[in-house]
């Protein structure tokens, strides 16, 4: 039957509990988020703990899910971050 799937999130094993490194993620995600608007990335690449890749668009406030060419002459190029395990895991 079906569950909530506790261990279905990630596929490499880490010493801290699913949501300790759910935070982890989120918060190097939005960092990633916010060095690409530093850099003037028009695209953040984020891959998370699971290997999967985001990607969000510069629409000239924020960042999106979908792209708009309108603003791609105030941010240009693409800022790759992957997630990094801490020293502390």
């Amino acid at each position: 039957m079906g569950g909530r799937g506790g261990s279905s999130g990630s596929s490499k094993s880490y010493s801290v509990s699913p949501l300790t490194a759910f935070k982890e993620n989120a918060k190097q995600f939005s960092n990633a988020l916010q060095e690409g608007r530093a850099r003037k990335a028009s695209v953040v690449e984020f891959t998370d703990i699971t290997g999967k890749v985001s990607k969000r668009y510069w629409n000239g406030a924020t960042y999106t899910d979908r792209s708009s060419s309108l603003y791609e002459k105030e941010f240009k190029g693409t800022h790759k971050v992957s997630f990094k395990k801490p020293k502390e895991w």
